[in-house]
């Protein structure tokens, strides 16, 4: 309450009981309920984001906190302030090793900045400002708190009072972004990779700033956040970080790499030799000082509100640049621009061509025996894809139920329900479509299918014989009459 929080996300059990119990004293708190921990993890990760600010997180004991260890991972990467905190066995009774008990704080300490059990009530507030000061000091990130049950129960006179947070904001050294000016000034391919120190700094516009004034382009490396607008001609969009292959292929000829807010390089299958093509200077600029260095060695390294540095940064250049330079920078935005301007076109040409051939091919299949339906999405050729109920029947689920009824039909040995071409439980081939509507519609299939589903049930009620009907091919008497859906 102290701190402004009016919201908590979580799922609780007994061992929160007492929590559950005290937050019926405060109605102007609002539980959000979750019915798995790694959901309420995740509504707290975006409402930190949105509202820039700490989210309140409670989880149930061992278990609990085990399914929120993977979206808490998540934060730790995202740099998401959380205070998440689940309830103890008493610990009167630890050394018994109570059902659902656990090490909670050695689950947490591997995804969080700071993680403790609290044993005595008189510390919970101080243990609480400290949670709420660690996690929104940059580094931004989880931190874990683990309340026994008697810890809670027990009653302390203590000073509620809300947290002084760390104010890192600051100016940056001018000499040193002098350095840096000069650099930039003089490469012929720069470049600029920006992460979420960005969006922490709010330093969106001295991104674009600096972007216009030097023509660099900017690339994203390993960003959840908003760091330039996506319209911009300058902005690249994000790099590949699964292998060192793209990275390097988009580095090759880059003689200067200003790296601002981001990790560098954070990959998931990296290599042992450095991505950086040799002969590239690097300049890193971040509030982490843990990241300044960590896996390459930059030529200039700065711990520096990402802002400040930028602002003084493009205050340099257009100070230090003449005439001439300027004309370079101003010609390699255009460049820039004009790339980036054919590529996009290419890519919307091509998703404008693929979205024709989809919906002609929608049109083609809701076409069934001279009944045109209208164009859906149930019409769609893939099946994987969730659709939403719908009380028009479609062609795709009276073919999506043939399929079924004909490889149940082919596994029981049946010769009519038998294609060449059949790849499966689901056909991928239309040819194997088409001998599946040929067996349901002329009644050749002799044992029924698996009954499990509705659309199942429904191609049974369509191709199931008479019961004298021997197994294999039997006369044909007529087209069978055609069920209504059973949603209908």
């Amino acid at each position: 309450m102290a701190d402004g929080v009016r919201r908590i996300f979580g799922n609780p059990g007994t061992t929160e009981q007492g929590f559950m119990d005290a937050l019926r004293d405060y109605p102007q708190m609002e539980f959000m309920l979750a019915l798995h921990e790694g959901v309420a993890v995740c509504m707290a990760d975006a409402y930190a984001r949105v509202t820039r600010g700490p989210a309140f997180v409670e989880v149930h004991i061992a278990p609990g906190l085990g399914n929120a260890l993977g979206m808490l991972h998540n934060a730790a990467v995202g740099k998401t302030p959380l205070v998440v905190y689940a309830g103890q066995s008493p610990g009167a009774t630890l050394l018994q090793e109570p059902h659902l008990s656990g090490p909670l704080v050695d689950m947490a300490r591997p995804v969080c900045k700071w993680a403790a059990q609290i044993h005595h009530a008189h510390d919970v507030p101080r243990a609480l400002r400290r949670a709420f000061k660690v996690a929104m000091e940059p580094p931004q990130g989880p931190v874990f708190l683990s309340l026994p049950m008697d810890t809670l129960d027990e009653e302390a006179d203590v000073d509620i009072q809300p947290t002084t947070h760390t104010r890192w904001r600051g100016r940056v050294d001018p000499a040193g972004m002098a350095e840096v000016a000069a650099l930039l000034l003089g490469a012929e391919r720069p470049m600029l990779m920006v992460g979420d120190g960005i969006a922490l700094a709010d330093a969106q516009p001295e991104v674009v700033a600096l972007a216009e004034t030097a023509g660099l382009p900017v690339f994203e490396c390993y960003a959840s956040e908003f760091t330039m607008p996506a319209s911009h001609p300058l902005n690249q969009g994000a790099l590949n970080f699964v292998t060192p292959g793209p990275l390097r292929a988009t580095l090759e000829g880059c003689d200067l790499l200003l790296v601002v807010g981001a990790p560098m390089f954070q990959l998931i299958f990296p290599e042992v030799q450095s991505p950086v093509p040799a002969g590239t200077k690097i300049v890193q600029i971040d509030i982490n000082p843990w990241e300044i260095g960590k896996n390459v060695n930059p030529d200039l390294a700065f711990l520096a509100d990402p802002k400040a540095a930028l602002a003084e940064l493009v205050d340099q250049v257009r100070r230090k640049r003449t005439p001439q330079q300027a004309r370079v920078a101003a010609e390699r935005a255009d460049k820039i621009g004009e790339r980036t301007k054919a590529a996009r076109a290419r890519y919307w040409s091509r998703r404008r061509r693929a979205g024709t051939l989809r919906r002609s091919a929608r049109r083609a299949s809701c076409t069934r025996s001279g009944t045109r339906y209208p164009t859906t999405r149930w019409c769609s050729p893939r099946p994987s894809r969730t659709r939403p109920i719908s009380r028009r029947p479609s062609c795709r689920t009276s073919r999506v139920a043939s399929c079924a009824c004909a490889a149940a039909a082919s596994a029981r040995g049946c010769p009519e329900a038998w294609a060449p071409s059949w790849p499966g439980p689901i056909a991928r081939s239309w040819a194997s479509v088409r001998t599946a509507r040929r067996c349901t519609r002329s009644r050749r299939c002799g044992r029924p299918p698996i009954i499990g589903s509705r659309h199942l049930r429904h191609a049974e009620q369509r191709c199931l014989p008479d019961p004298q009907a021997q197994h294999g091919r039997v006369p044909r008497q007529g087209r069978a009459r055609r069920a209504s859906p059973p949603w209908i």
